[in-house]
């Protein structure tokens, strides 16, 4: 329980940031930005409603706490220039959080880190991984906003709360989870390296293909299938495949061989990847493929790039230039004084426009441009009474009495005879239940002033007429909407489609991967060399349905996103990947689940495969030296059969088993029984961080307590540890474990450097410390051994025509 003191501190604290929060709200909505009242459980902004309403759908707001803070993150989200998806996303998790601590005002002042866990572990009993990640981190950004709200000034401020949480969420990005390989994915290296993954996305290429049918609208399937063409020729990563260029595929002049420019991720410029001739057919075939079935979105882009969103109100004017708009809509819009040139009928605006009418429901995406009209019945008799009433020409339209209408005089006018002269038929006022009572309570009124006679009105009356009308006129068109009552707001549709459009580019180029100098990463900010500018520049431009499995292709044109891969191709809550839709299953029946990084574990290993050096891998993949090696997904047998052929070239390593090939060879021993000496030794090989071994490491453990470089260039050197002269990351890791231990020794014996080869002699190797001595000695003695090796190696390719190591590092 609260004390009344806390209690009572909390709130005083709490009316000085309403005051504050209240001043910002009001500048905000002087310039434009937000609209509404500040207490009102509705603001709108950049055509997004704000809701405080708990997500339960509950008509009563917020409790006053939270509803004040709600409102405050909700001035400074807008003043920190969010888009209106971020602001609503973020109000959108206050809400959920709302409905975990429940409606109690003092909640929010006894909050605990185990309240908010339970709030995010409620949501995920019923919302998707996506959407508890999302809104678990709007969560924590409300709660960081709290934590740094201060009443005070300098020393004596206090914390709003009275404490600060500090709480966060931990929760892993479900849709780029693959990304991060964690301890549960190292030891479950197919999390990585799917082998079968080409046949995989072959056979679903080949469906589709085979039988376009199967995609539910053109291009679903086939742009991302054929884009990934681009990534299994080249190993490009799928961030380097949404920003290809569109004059991506080139074709060098001397050998003829294509090769695709590449915006290089985590290196400051663009490269060109030559594509293997295995490969030509298809990436040319992909490329002409995208080209086509993307040039009317690139060119739509190109039409916003030149003249903005000036296309919708022009493709609107043509439509209706060829099919006028109907009278009923004239008065309608007439009535609720609206521009006719800028507001359309839903079926004119779907048409002319190809939008599906749900994305102008209340959830769709264009529900803000949309204006309710009067009903057409009410329209046509408010249009027709206003004449009459401003010209007085009621005598005109009435006829001899009828003393069914209890109208006095000799002329009258009923509400049947009305309704024929305002188009809709004798009977369609009687169905406007909702004003027609007061309606022929007007008439009656209009008969004893004697308008209807023709002879002017009783001027004690007029008031009286006129009170009426203006009551019967506010009854008829208070009921608005519906099918042929809705319009589109052009202006505002702009609106929307240009901050869609920007908020597209924003989030494709904010996933551009750059890094800063010193090797920092670096999400935004300019653009990485080599990405096109503009949307049109793209090679693959999508229109904003086109992934949505809709009929509708959507308004505006956007770049291809990471995600529309992931969710594509890899398991998730949300959608159904390519392979459950195709029922395409692995070897244990299930159906396939892979991500695009392990398209680059998969395209490493094949490289590793044909042959080349460890570095020129690195080179070709865009990575650091030694990288690649994580990335090698062989078996330890087919390591060691091509590192066996280094041993049968004229220049063996430098190890103890080069040294013996070099022995043997000088000594005549013949060249196939060195083969299966080679083959019978190398029959695995793994990596170590300071070379490789061919120990078989499950059968025979290590007996040199994995020190691989004791005694290294001597006799009693491992006979499994092998160095390869061209693995810098390795030379590196030797020069770090002759420092580490020179520094050993030097603290235990600080005049060792100075002795001479015969204080092995005089250690007493009984004794702990001196056996731990001389284990740092063949230690060093080894490292010093294995870079005289490295630096042989470097003399040996001198004049050769091979590339060193640092020119490739």
């Amino acid at each position: 329980m609260l004390n009344t003191d806390t209690v009572q501190g909390f709130y005083e604290r709490l009316i000085c940031v309403e005051h504050d929060i209240l001043s910002r709200f009001k500048a905000l909505r002087e310039i434009g930005r937000i609209h509404g009242e500040f207490y009102s459980d509705n603001w709108t902004f950049a055509s997004r409603r704000l809701r405080f309403l708990p997500q339960s759908g509950r008509s009563d707001g917020f409790s006053r706490p939270i509803a004040i803070l709600a409102r405050g993150f909700m001035v400074q989200s807008i003043e920190s220039q969010l888009t209106s998806g971020a602001v609503y996303g973020r109000l959108q998790g206050i809400r959920c959080l709302y409905e975990s601590l429940g409606p109690e005002p003092e909640r929010i002042l006894s909050i605990t880190k185990a309240d908010l866990n339970r709030a995010v572990a409620r949501m995920a009993r019923i919302r998707s991984p996506a959407t508890v990640y999302n809104r678990a981190n709007n969560i924590a950004l409300f709660m960081s906003y709290i934590d740094g709200i201060q009443v005070g000034h300098g020393g004596s401020a206090t914390p709003l709360l009275g404490r600060r949480l500090n709480w966060k969420s931990n929760l892993k990005n479900p849709i780029r989870r693959s990304i991060e390989i964690s301890a549960e994915d190292n030891a479950d290296p197919y999390k990585k390296y799917s082998p079968s993954l080409h046949l995989a996305l072959g056979a679903a290429r080949a469906r589709i293909r085979a039988d376009p049918s199967l995609e539910p609208v053109p291009g679903y399937d086939l742009v991302r299938l054929e884009s990934l063409a681009f990534a299994m020729a080249t190993g490009i990563r799928i961030g380097e495949v949404c920003s290809l260029r569109i004059d991506c595929l080139g074709l060098e002049e001397t050998t003829g061989t294509p090769f695709v420019r590449v915006a290089t991720e985590k290196s400051k410029a663009p490269s060109a990847r030559p594509v293997a001739d295995v490969w030509g057919p298809a990436v040319a075939e992909a490329n002409d493929y995208l080209l086509e079935h993307c040039s009317p979105p690139r060119q739509r882009a190109r039409e916003i790039e030149d003249r903005g969103f000036t296309f919708v109100r022009e493709s609107l004017a043509d439509y209706r230039a060829t099919c006028p708009a109907d009278e009923a809509l004239a008065v309608q819009l007439g009535v609720a004084g609206l521009d006719p040139r800028t507001h359309f009928r839903f079926e004119e605006v779907v048409k002319a426009l190809n939008l599906s009418i749900k994305e102008f429901n209340k959830d769709g995406r264009f529900y803000e441009a949309t204006v309710a009209l009067p009903k057409i019945v009410a329209a046509r008799l408010v249009t027709w009474v206003d004449q009459r009433m401003a010209s007085w020409d009621w005598h005109l339209f009435s006829r001899r009495s009828d003393t069914r209408t209890r109208q006095m005089g000799s002329r009258h006018l009923s509400s049947s005879e009305v309704g024929d002269l305002i188009g809709g038929g004798g009977a369609c006022l009687c169905k406007a239940t909702w004003f027609i009572r007061e309606f022929r309570e007007f008439l009656v009124i209009l008969s004893s002033s004697g308008a209807l006679e023709g002879g002017g009105c009783d001027p004690s009356k007029l008031d009286l007429v006129r009170t009426s009308w203006a009551r019967v006129r506010a009854l008829a068109l208070s009921r608005v909407g519906g099918g042929f009552c809705t319009v589109v707001n052009v202006e505002v549709l702009e609106k929307i489609c240009s901050e869609r459009y920007a908020s597209h580019l924003r989030q494709h180029y904010q996933e551009i991967i750059t890094f800063d100098g010193e090797g920092a990463l670096k999400v935004g900010g300019s653009i990485r060399p080599g990405v096109p500018e503009k949307l049109s520049e793209h090679l693959i431009v999508v229109w904003d349905n086109a992934f949505s499995g809709t009929r509708s292709r959507g308004l505006i044109p956007r770049p291809i996103l990471r995600a529309d891969y992931y969710n594509y191709l890899s398991s998730n809550s949300q959608k159904k990947t390519i392979f459950e839709r195709l029922k395409i299953l692995d070897s244990t029946g299930s159906p396939f689940s892979i991500t695009p990084h392990q398209i680059r574990h998969w395209v490493t290993t094949a490289i590793f495969r044909s042959g080349p050096s460890e570095s020129m891998v690195d080179l070709w993949m865009g990575r650091s030296p030694g990288q690649s090696r994580v990335y090698d997904h062989r078996t330890a047998k087919e390591r060691a059969e091509a590192f066996r052929e280094r041993y049968l070239t004229d220049q063996p390593p430098n190890d103890y088993l080069g040294r013996k090939v070099r022995l043997w060879r000088d000594q005549g021993v013949d060249a196939e029984v060195i083969d299966e000496y080679l083959k019978s030794k190398l029959r695995v090989m793994h990596f170590v961080p300071t070379g490789t071994c061919s120990r078989e490491l499950f059968l025979s453990p290590c007996t040199k307590g994995l020190m691989c470089l004791r005694g290294f260039g001597t006799e009693s050197a491992c006979p499994s540890f092998h160095i390869d002269t061209r693995d810098g990351a390795a030379r590196a890791h030797i020069i770090a474990l002759r420092d580490q231990y020179r520094a050993m020794l030097g603290a235990l014996y600080p005049t060792a450097a100075g002795l001479a080869e015969v204080m092995r002699d005089e250690l007493n190797v009984t004794e702990t410390l001196d056996q731990h001595i001389l284990h740092i000695r063949d230690v060093l003695r080894g490292c010093e051994q294995a870079l005289s090796a490295y630096e042989r190696g470097r003399q040996m390719t001198e004049g050769t025509g091979l590339v060193p190591l640092e020119v490739l590092s």
